[in-house]
């Protein structure tokens, strides 16, 4: 009765299984344990540090790097889109207040809304201009993250 977990240990130890590698319809790999096309191929499995891989190193430093990629694209384009649209929202609102004030007659009873609509634009200027270059911030940020992953 003892020998049997043993023997057991001894045949799991030398266990084989073959894994296969397609591609698949839509041009990306496929990896089975039974043949999924004729062009398949064997993949040897290789016993890294850290357990098995398959491939070489560089397969995967490069999946790394494309994702990374996509990401800072994405995150680039969020950021810029979040710039024209605060933009254009300071333009259309200093525009509407531009009018206002211009078109306000001269005299003493206008003099307290034309030094509002004064405050107010510088008001709305440092505002944008601060939402805007924490933008810009985090596009920077996002450029040194870029480039620490594919260093």
């Amino acid at each position: 009765m003892k020998i049997f977990p043993i023997l057991l240990l001894a045949l799991a130890g030398t266990a084989h299984a073959e894994i296969y590698k397609c591609t698949g319809a839509d041009g990306r790999p496929q990896f089975s344990d039974k043949p999924c096309a004729d062009d398949a191929e064997v993949v040897e499995l290789k016993e890294g540090n850290s357990g098995i891989s398959i491939g070489p190193e560089s397969d995967f430093r490069q999946i790394k790097h494309s994702n990374a990629k996509r990401d800072y694209d994405r995150d680039i384009a969020r950021i810029e889109g979040a710039i024209r649209r605060l933009n254009k929202e300071r333009t259309d609102k200093l525009n509407r207040l531009d009018k206002e004030y211009s078109t306000l007659p001269r005299n003493q009873r206008t003099y307290g809304r034309r030094k509002e609509i004064q405050r107010e634009m510088r008001s709305l200027r440092t505002h944008y201009s601060n939402q805007i270059n924490k933008l810009y911030e985090q596009k920077g940020e996002a450029r040194d993250r870029y480039s620490t992953i594919t260093r």
